[in-house]
């Protein structure tokens, strides 16, 4: 891994919103975490947003950042804070901190490409390109226990127990990179 840190948003968007019974109510933005509601400044949840796909945040990523009008260093500070990113700086001590998300699925449509068994395509529009990720079997499996329901720690534990002789490590890995 490189000496950048990946910067993970961790929760559910709730979206913007403003007090309607307040007058000149400043804008706020709403994640829903660990069951509980969490209100952060608009600016922060703009960049939150933006951390819902992973970031190297290397030099210039930051600096793209900034220009854009992100207060980059302060919103990632408040919202580690709040436990609404997870920053990772190594991946030897990024497995416990993973393996406690509860990921959610991207894809609406998950099946079998052509007349392979053993390779599958997740579609979703939120994905770039045609919207299509191409599968294995285990990473196939992994995506089934994608509900937001369990932590990443348990659906592993639900491949590994499905796939006899499989090593716990190795689906821990997959299950790693392909959330």
């Amino acid at each position: 891994m490189s000496t950048d840190p990946v910067y993970i948003a961790v929760g559910i968007p709730g979206g913007i919103v403003v007090d309607p019974d307040e007058v000149g109510a400043a804008l706020t933005g709403v994640v829903r975490h660990a069951g509980e509601v969490v209100f952060v400044e608009a600016k922060d949840y703009r960049l939150w947003t933006t951390l819902l796909t992973p970031t190297v945040m290397s030099a210039d990523r930051h600096e793209d950042l900034s220009r854009a009008g992100h207060d980059v260093s302060g919103a990632i500070t408040r919202l580690c804070d709040l436990g609404l990113v997870l920053a990772i700086d190594s991946w030897s001590g990024a497995g416990t901190s993973l393996h406690s998300l509860r990921p959610l699925p991207l894809g609406f449509a998950v099946g079998n490409v052509g007349d392979d068994p053993l390779n599958f395509q997740l579609r979703a529009s939120t994905l770039p390109g045609d919207g299509a990720v191409d599968l294995d079997a285990v990473e196939n499996m992994i995506c089934w226990e994608f509900d937001g329901a369990v932590s990443l720690g348990r659906a592993v534990s639900t491949v590994t127990g499905r796939i006899p002789n499989v090593n716990v490590d190795v689906v821990s890995s997959v299950a790693i990179v392909s959330c």
